[in-house]
């Protein structure tokens, strides 16, 4: 049982019944589940005994139950092992590109007729569909605002691009595969200009704008006051406005209030209007201040001077 051992160790204390067949043959493989010292996880799944399961055991276990299928993670629970704001399911969602696989008790399975190395990725030691195929495979499952907090955050990923994401979508949904609007329509926002943004909020809140009617705003732009350079989330430089998130994250210590404050501070003295929304903060109420506060500034003839930039890159 060492050399099993050993490789449990490498598995989260997992192992097939092929991989217990190198070292034991099929009668002592059944001695050690009657002794106790292996435990049946899914069929032709085994754990060691005296390491109780965590929830990427979990999700490895359904990986290796498909392993002879050549089973990666994917759809809603590639989204949990990837960090992705995805509603979470109990059962682990495994994806195969061989038809045939036989149901497995405690484990939803997706097949498919395109699943190329370029698509799977290694997290945490759990073979996984990449981020944009992930991103793609969810894309039916949700909905449209949950799509593009979803996007958003693979787009603050280093390890994925809008480039990469048109590139899964083009190919799963050419020759005669399924379309996805959503998706489609979602990549579509992004070309248009806007940007992830450092938080979720911070996107919804240029989203809430477009929607309701203004024109986009420029993300992330970098205004310099007295040699001293300020970044504005979500900003109208042309009548010197800028609508910011406050969300309780960003302020978890007074310093980074008062430091808040004083670039409000500075920000309004140069001629700058602030506006801050929070959590409780509707849509209708963001567009309709937003709105009055560009117009009066419109009419005032309030216009920028320059000394702000673009920040390269987002």
């Amino acid at each position: 049982m060492h050399e099993l051992r050993t490789l449990a160790a490498t598995q989260r204390s997992l192992v097939t019944r092929e991989q217990a067949r190198v070292e034991l043959t099929q009668k002592q493989v059944r001695g050690a589940v009657a002794r106790g010292e292996l435990e049946v996880v899914h069929h032709g799944v085994l754990r060691v005994a005296g390491h109780p399961g965590d929830r990427r055991q979990q999700l490895l276990a359904a990986v290796l139950a498909g392993r002879r299928h050549g089973a990666v993670l994917g759809f809603l629970s590639g989204a949990e092992l990837m960090g992705l704001p995805a509603p979470v399911r109990a059962r682990p969602e495994i994806l195969v590109a061989r038809r045939g696989l036989q149901v497995i008790d405690g484990i939803t399975t997706h097949t498919t007729d395109r699943l190329p190395p370029s698509h799977v990725t290694i997290v945490d030691g759990i073979p996984v569909t990449t981020v944009a195929r992930t991103v793609f495979d969810v894309s039916a499952r949700v909905g449209p605002q949950t799509l593009a907090r979803i996007v958003d955050a693979a787009l603050r990923r280093p390890d994925t691009t809008l480039r990469g994401l048109w590139a899964v979508h083009d190919d799963l949904t050419g020759r005669g595969r399924r379309r996805v609007a959503a998706l489609r329509d979602a990549l579509l926002r992004w070309n248009d200009g806007v940007l992830p943004g450092d938080s979720p909020k911070e996107s919804d809140l240029v989203r809430i704008l477009v929607d309701g009617g203004m024109a986009r705003p420029i993300q992330h732009l970098l205004v310099t006051i007295g040699g001293e350079t300020f970044e504005l989330d979500t900003a109208y430089p042309e009548v010197l406005l800028d609508a910011e998130y406050d969300g309780w994250d960003a302020h978890a210590s007074r310093e980074s209030f008062e430091a808040d404050r004083r670039r409000d501070a500075v920000l309004t003295a140069a001629g700058w209007t602030v506006l801050r929304f929070t959590r409780g903060s509707s849509a209708h109420a963001i567009v309709s201040t937003v709105q009055a506060t560009y117009d009066r500034l419109l009419r005032a003839g309030l216009t920028s001077a320059g000394g702000f930039r673009e920040k390269i890159g987002g």
